[in-house]
């Protein structure tokens, strides 16, 4: 489970050959050499990747296509190649004229490359580069550079993790040799850098202090393995307070001379990380520096779990709207829809104090709870709690889309108030397309979170919905314990925030702002604010009036509960001033980001957007590249007339080649005719152990079976994901084609099977003579211990205490418990003495009850830690606020001794 924003990274090289003149498994083109140079500043990474590709075709002139992965807001800045000793820069024009040129300058035999963004059946987005008539033989080097902002980790480090595709060939071990690093990673930042760790301990990687602003980490190669992340931590000075760095872009345009009087368009960004974590600065502080002293990567989940469970605590600052959406379709009755509402109820007990909540569920309609997010408190827990237990799978098939556009444009926004939306599923839909369009132009105002619940839920609708809401997916098995994975689920999206934001500026200066000043979203744990503010056309950064060169921003802290102003001087660090390059990334970066929200939100016409990108050199869903390489001559065309071809075509067949694919996906998805693409698949593992068990029906099974497994996990169509009754004829067929196939493999294996009957038979047998026995215990034991004390209706077959969901039901909002003799008896009955004489020192009822609670979860459901912790935090904070921290600790350690097992 993983915040989507660490899913997709744009480093792994997935190269995908298309092949015209045969379906031989050959390859036009290899990567046979890469390096990767990397500048950071504060927290933006610049990018540029070299890739050499050569030509393994000795006779053909080809078309390589190859997929680079991309994740959201990444800007492309600039695509060369380097061939014969000549570097050609590419161009952004609109698609339609970048693709005109493209296929003219292949059909006249030109060495040219073309760039375009897409998506493939995964909906991963890419940029797709297609690099047309490589002569025989031959070598060109393609250079990438990029730039995004950095992810953060423990809302205290800035953290660079760069994966890195292997390739073993003889010039890396060259380059090895030589002296020559496979990556360069230059960091400098604004602030005396106070820490900065890299975490591989294995391969040769050689760290340089430059100076207190400068870091240089050497990696000079790596270990042969399929995902290799290089992964740096850091902190500066001030990277808690406001940094500005200035931007600068020309404005392209074809001819040089016109180009030359066009002015540079000039930015300034504000950056800050939040400090959300400062209560507990020392704390984590000692974890990391143990984890570091032993060794340990402790960039991983496992590590941030830890620490957000025993040393984080976000629970009284918290100001979210949780939105739970249930599907109650058909194919949830029984089982499942019993499950997801156990989990639910839980949610419900283990929200922050200070919330919002509202249930939606949905099948072919969709019902909401409260028509509007009610404020969380006992009464309301309460109503929810009980109404919820009537629910069924009565709402037949599955809409997503409509209960998400109610809330996202029918819901108002409750001001100062996150929104968090959770969303359970066993289907599929058939507009999933739809579906993560909408979510992604929404996520600036709501996270949306995905649980995918059985093995027949659409993976790639939960994954790609997730990425698209920046949330967190998780995909559940009906045999494990959905509860646990919600409350884990709900523990990371518990954050403090900034939010209520006022600026205030010149606003004379400034063209545009990005985010608009009057629609800024909260700022989350873990997130960078950053404002971009871009200059008038005419208006340079050095003439602005010293006075004028000032924003105050005003926002309310929850983590401190009040309100904050900074007033900001707008004067970047000398050292930056001069650097070009890194100013044209930051301005580039504020650019696209604005672009691509303001297309999203229809804010722009398409044609503005387009003519912004082309002016700025940015890659959209509208523009594209084109690089022509080399313009052959005649005695070249001769040459490249004589030869034969091998361009792509999407008509015929596909064969990829994979360098590194992407880690989310089995790389054999893109592949619908390789037979071991159904391989990963666990249906598949399933028939091929039926198959060597029944040994002659293997061709009968690979005749039939196999096409299903297909059609069920394929990607191509969302028809496929439906699991409702058939609608239509084929459908029909298809599964009476299953049946009679059943029935001649039971005809063929009757030994088989009847001894399987007799099994089943002889374990119903044990089954019901247990259930028989199970049930005469209960009775005795009712009727022999009729003056022990019982708490609601618990049945204790399995266990002497209650059940801990029934113990959790007792506790209101804020996480107390109305003292109950009842259950003090039940658990401290040889003690009950002494418990009474902490009541009469206390003299605090509810106190003494929810610190006996808290106890009772540590001692005795320990091992379904991760079902109450939240609960227990928020118990814990209630205590604190009435007795002091050394009260607690002495009553807590009384207590523990008082409860017996």
């Amino acid at each position: 489970m993983r915040f989507c924003r660490c899913i997709r990274n744009p480093y792994y090289q997935q190269i995908i050959i298309y092949n015209l003149q045969n379906q031989q498994q050959q390859v036009p083109a290899t990567l046979v050499k890469q390096q990767y140079s990397c500048f950071v500043i504060n927290n933006i990474l610049k990018m540029t990747v070299n890739q050499t590709f050569k030509s393994v075709q000795p006779y053909e002139y080809s078309e390589s296509v190859y997929m680079f992965p991309l994740s959201e807001y990444v800007c492309l800045e600039s695509f060369q190649a380097n061939y014969q000793e000549k570097t050609i820069k590419g161009v952004v024009k609109s698609k339609y004229n970048a693709q005109q040129e493209y296929q003219q300058n292949k059909s006249e035999g030109n060495l040219v490359s073309y760039a375009e963004l897409t998506t493939n059946q995964d909906q991963d987005e890419y940029l797709k580069i297609s690099l047309g008539n490589l002569p025989p033989n031959e070598e060109v080097r393609i250079t990438i550079t990029y730039s995004q902002q950095l992810q953060t980790y423990l809302n205290k480090f800035y953290l660079v993790n760069i994966p890195i595709s292997y390739v073993e060939n003889i010039e890396s071990e060259l380059d090895v040799k030589f002296g020559q690093n496979l990556l360069e990673l230059n960091i400098q930042c604004t602030g005396q850098i106070t820490s900065i760790e890299s975490m591989d301990k294995k391969n040769p990687i050689e760290k340089k202090i430059i100076d207190e602003f400068n870091t240089q980490f050497l990696l000079k190669a790596i270990q042969k393995q399929d995902h290799y992340h290089f992964k740096v931590i850091f902190q500066f000075e001030g990277m808690f307070e406001p940094q500005i760095i200035y931007g600068q872009s020309s404005i392209y345009e074809e001819d040089k001379v016109k180009q030359a009087l066009i002015p540079q368009r000039e930015s300034i960004m504000v950056s800050f990380l939040p400090d959300m974590n400062q209560k507990q600065t020392q704390e984590l502080d000692d974890a990391v520096k143990a984890s570091l002293k032993n060794g340990e990567d402790l960039v991983n989940e496992q590590f941030e779990d830890k620490v957000n469970e025993e040393l984080i605590d976000h629970l009284k600052s918290s100001r979210s709207e949780y939105i739970f959406l249930l599907d109650r379709s058909g194919s949830m009755r029984g089982k499942p829809i019993s499950k997801a509402l156990e989990a639910l109820q839980l949610f419900l007990q283990s929200l922050p104090p200070d919330s919002y909540f509202n249930i939606v569920s949905f099948g072919s309609s969709f019902r909401k709870l409260y028509e509007r997010s009610q404020k969380y408190d006992s009464q309301t827990l309460k109503f929810a709690s009980n109404k919820i237990k009537d629910y069924d799978a009565d709402l037949n098939g599955t809409d997503i889309l409509s209960p998400l556009n109610n809330i996202f444009l029918n819901s108002q926004k409750i001001k100062g108030y996150n929104r968090q939306i959770f969303v359970l599923t066993d289907g599929a839909v058939q507009n999933r397309q739809a579906v993560i369009r909408q979510i992604k132009k929404n996520n600036k105002r709501n996270r949306v979170h995905f649980i995918g619940f059985g093995s027949s839920a659409d993976k790639i609708l939960i994954q790609e919905s997730a990425i698209a809401g920046k949330g967190i997916y998780e995909m559940v098995q009906f045999e494990q314990d959905l509860s646990s994975i919600i409350i884990k689920i709900l523990f990371q999206t518990i954050s403090a925030t900034l939010d209520k934001f006022k600026l205030t500026f010149d606003q004379q200066l400034f063209e545009s702002v990005y985010p608009n000043p009057d629609n800024i979203p909260c700022i989350l744990k873990e997130e960078i604010f950053n404002l971009h503010f871009f200059l008038q056309p005419n208006v340079k950064i050095n003439d602005i009036p010293e006075e004028k060169k000032v924003i105050t921003i005003q926002y309310y802290d929850s983590s401190k509960k009040l309100e904050v102003v900074k007033q900001i001087k707008l004067q970047s660090s000398d050292s930056f001033t001069c650097n070009q390059e890194l100013k044209e990334s930051v301005f580039k970066l504020g650019k696209l980001q604005q672009l691509t929200y303001q297309s999203e939100n229809n804010e722009i016409s398409p044609q503005f957007a387009e003519q912004q990108a082309i002016d700025y050199q940015l890659i959209t869903q509208d523009t594209a590249l084109i690089c022509l390489i080399q313009k052959i001559d005649d005695q070249q065309r001769a040459q490249f007339e004589s030869l034969p071809k091998a361009y792509y075509n999407p008509n015929y067949y596909m064969q990829q080649y994979v360098l590194n694919p992407p880690f989310k996906y089995s790389s054999g998805i893109l592949d619908s005719s390789s037979s071991h693409m159904v391989s990963s698949f666990p249906e598949k593992r399933q028939f091929e152990s039926v198959r060597a068990k029944i040994g002659s029906n293997q061709a009968m099974i690979q005749a039939n079976s196999i096409p299903q497994i297909q059609a069920v996990n394929r990607p191509q169509s969302s028809l496929c994901y439906m699991k409702k009754a058939p609608s239509s004829a084929s459908q029909v067929q298809r599964r009476s084609n299953q049946s009679n196939l059943q029935a001649a493999f039971i005809q063929n294996d009757s030994n088989l099977n009847v001894s399987k009957s007799i099994q089943q038979f002889e374990e119903s047998k044990t089954c019901s003579n247990i259930k028989k026995e199970k049930q005469s215990a209960v009775q005795n034991r009712s009727e022999t211990c009729k003056e022990k004390v019982k708490i609601g209706d618990v049945k204790q077959e399995d266990s002497k205490y209650m059940k801990l969901e029934q113990l959790l039901s007792l506790v209101n909002s804020e996480g107390t418990l109305v003292y109950d003799e009842k259950i003090v008896k039940q658990f401290i009955s040889s003690q009950l003495q002494a418990f009474t004489n902490l009541d009469a020192e206390l003299k605090n009822k509810a106190v003494l009850m929810t610190i006996l609670f808290i106890c009772l979860l540590e001692k005795l459901y320990i091992s379904q830690k991760q079902k109450w912790i939240l609960i227990s935090k928020k118990s814990v904070s209630s205590v604190k606020e009435l007795i002091s921290q050394e009260q607690f600790n002495n009553l807590k350690q009384n207590i523990l001794e008082l409860i017996q097992y």
